[in-house]
C-alpha cells in the first residue's frame, strides 16, 4: 500500500513532466509560428506594392518582402508550402520588372547575373505551385502572370506604334517569357515579337549598326530558338556582315527546322551567290524549284542567277590571253550553264506564257546560245506583254 508521502512525490514528478512538455510545445509552436509569419509578412508587404508610388518606394517594399520570403524559403517548415512558392514567384518576378524599369530609366541593361538568379527562383516556385495538385494558389498565380503579360504587351504595342522597334521587340519578348512561366501559350506574343524583330533588324542593318543587331538577334534567338521567322533575319544580318561561319550555322538551323520551306532555299541560294559559291547556290535554287515547279520566284531567281553566272564565266574567258588553254574550257562551261537554264525555263513558260521575267531571261539565253529563231519568238512574246 502506497504511503501518502509517496503519492505526493509521484504527483510532483508528473506535474514537472507535463510542465516541461507544455513549455517545449510552446517553444516549438512559437518557432513554427515565427517561420509561418515570414510567409504572412511577405504577403502583407507585397500587397502594399504600387509601382505608381515610384521606383524607390517600390524597391524598398519588394526588398523587405524578399527578406521575409528568403527566410521562409530555407526553413523546413515552410520551404515546400504552396503559399510560400506563390508569393515568392510574385516577389521575384516583380524584382525583375523593377530592375528592367530602372535600367530603362538609366539607359542601361539589367545586371545579367542578378536577373538570371531572380528568374530561376520565379521558375522554381511557379513550377512548385503548378505541379502541386493540392495547391489552391494555382489559378491566382496563372492570373497574376497572365495579367502581367497583358500589361507588358500593351507597352509593347505603344512602343511599336512609336516605331521604337528595338524596344518593342524586347517588350513583346518579355510578355512571351512571362506567359511561359505559367505555361500559357499565347501566339500573339510570339508573332508580335517576330514582327517587331523584322522591323528592328531592318532598321539596324540600314544604319549598319551590326553589333546592336547581333546582340538583339542573339537575345531573341535564345528566347524563341525554333522559329524560322527569327532565323531568316539572322541569315540576312550575317550576309551583310560577311560572317560566313554564323551564316552557315543559321542556314543549317533553318533547313533542319523546315526542309520544305521554299523561301529558305531561295535565301540560301542568294547567300551562296554572294559568297561566290556558285555550284552550291545552283543546288539551293534547284531544291527550291523541286519543292514547287510552278513558283515564279524560284524559277526567275534561278534563271537570273544562272544567266549572270554564265556571263561572268564568259567574261573571265575573254580576259585571258589568246593562247590560254582555259579559254575553251570556260566558254564550254558558260554554254553548259545557259543550257541548264533552258531545261527549267522552257517547261515553265509553256505553263505560264505571260510570266514576263521568265520570258526575258529565256529570249536572252537563247540569243547567247545563238538560237536566233527561238530567241526572236520568245522576244516577240515578251514584247507583246509590255
Amino acid at each position: 500500500m502506497k504511503t501518502l508521502k509517496t503519492t505526493k512525490m509521484n504527483n510532483m514528478k508528473n506535474l514537472k513532466f507535463f510542465a516541461l512538455l507544455f513549455l517545449a510545445s510552446l517553444v516549438f509552436n512559437q518557432a513554427f509560428f515565427a517561420q509561418g509569419s515570414n510567409v504572412t509578412d511577405a504577403i502583407l508587404k507585397f500587397k502594399k506594392l504600387n509601382l505608381a508610388d515610384g521606383l524607390e518606394p517600390s524597391k524598398k517594399i519588394l526588398n523587405e518582402a524578399k527578406a521575409y520570403i528568403d527566410l521562409a524559403a530555407v526553413n523546413t517548415e515552410t520551404a515546400t508550402k504552396s503559399n510560400m512558392h506563390d508569393i515568392r514567384a510574385k516577389i521575384y518576378y516583380s524584382l525583375m520588372e523593377i530592375n528592367r524599369i530602372e535600367a530603362k530609366i538609366n539607359k542601361s541593361v539589367p545586371e545579367a547575373k542578378t536577373m538570371m538568379e531572380y528568374e530561376s527562383k520565379v521558375i522554381e516556385s511557379t513550377q512548385a505551385v503548378m505541379n502541386n495538385p493540392k495547391a489552391k494558389e494555382k489559378k491566382g498565380l496563372i492570373d497574376f502572370f497572365n495579367n502581367s503579360a497583358i500589361v507588358v504587351s500593351e507597352r509593347g504595342n505603344d512602343e511599336f506604334n512609336k516605331k521604337q522597334f528595338v524596344d518593342a521587340t524586347k517588350t513583346f519578348m518579355e510578355a512571351y517569357s512571362i506567359a511561359k512561366y505559367a505555361s500559357l501559350t499565347i501566339p500573339e506574343y510570339a508573332s508580335n515579337t517576330t514582327l517587331s524583330f523584322y522591323r528592328a533588324m531592318d532598321t539596324l542593318m540600314k544604319m549598319k549598326e551590326y553589333e546592336a543587331a547581333t546582340v538583339l538577334g542573339n537575345e531573341v534567338f535564345q528566347t524563341i530558338p525554333k522559329n524560322i521567322d527569327i532565323i531568316i533575319p539572322m541569315i540576312n544580318l550575317n550576309i551583310q556582315k560577311k560572317d560566313n561561319a554564323n551564316l552557315e550555322k543559321y542556314l543549317t538551323d533553318a533547313i533542319n527546322l523546315d526542309s520544305t520551306n521554299l523561301q529558305i532555299y531561295l535565301v540560301l541560294g542568294n547567300s551562296l551567290h554572294d559568297m561566290k559559291q556558285y555550284t552550291r547556290a545552283e543546288e539551293a535554287y534547284l531544291r527550291a524549284i523541286k519543292l514547287d515547279t510552278n513558283n515564279s520566284d524560284a524559277i526567275n531567281q534561278y534563271g537570273t542567277f544562272m544567266f549572270n553566272w554564265s556571263r561572268d564565266v564568259s567574261n573571265e574567258a575573254s580576259d585571258l590571253k589568246m593562247n590560254d588553254p582555259k579559254i575553251d574550257v570556260l566558254y564550254k562551261m558558260s554554254k553548259d550553264i545557259l543550257i541548264r537554264i533552258t531545261t527549267k525555263l522552257d517547261p515553265f513558260i509553256k505553263r505560264f506564257p505571260e510570266d514576263k521575267m521568265a520570258l526575258e531571261v529565256a529570249w536572252k539565253t537563247y540569243y547567247l546560245l545563238e538560237d536566233e529563231v527561238k530567241s526572236a519568238a520568245l522576244k516577240k512574246q515578251w514584247e507583246a506583254l509590255k
